[in-house]
């Protein structure tokens, strides 16, 4: 009340005439937005913008929801794939120590065998055709263990793949 009365001081203090038009206009303004408020009311149109409001909250809700669960899923397979990685890059290191391991030996039997040719080529003081048949076998050994070292890592290398 106290509010009105300053309204209608005010209306007299800016001439009278230009403050009722205004008072008009804003109660005018008010039965209007009372009208508005029970026609939406009546028609069901504010349960209708809540329901809208809603479901689209829900949608927001649940698509952030299956984002958050394909990206799990994603993780756990990531996860799942480098723990077989892990797993193949340590058969695959132990595979190539026992290769490593095997070639030493080979080249350890090979140096062996060529001191021993050595050895026997110079042993011998036969004369130019003997020492030719004494090395002739050594030189088809020789030749027969290095296709069987290039045999044998060409296998351990097929047996990685």
């Amino acid at each position: 009340m106290q509010e009105n009365d300053d309204l209608e001081q005010h209306s007299e203090d800016e001439g009278g005439r230009g403050g009722v038009l205004d008072r008009a206009r804003g109660v005018v303004g008010a039965a209007k937005q009372q009208v508005s408020r029970s026609a939406d009311v009546l028609t069901g149109s504010d349960i209708r913008r809540f329901d809208e409001f809603t479901d689209a909250a829900t949608r927001a809700v649940v698509g952030v929801h299956r984002d958050q669960a394909e990206l799990r899923e994603h993780l756990a397979r990531t996860d799942q794939t480098l723990d077989q990685v892990g797993q193949q890059q340590a058969q695959l290191g132990e595979q190539l120590e026992l290769l490593e391991q095997s070639i030493e030996r080979v080249r350890q039997g090979q140096e062996a065998l060529s001191a021993r040719v050595e050895e026997t080529a110079h042993s011998h003081t036969a004369p130019e055709e003997s020492g030719k048949a004494v090395l002739v076998p050594w030189i088809v050994a020789v030749a027969v263990s290095g296709v069987a070292l290039l045999l044998s890592i060409a296998a351990i290398v097929a047996s990685m793949s």
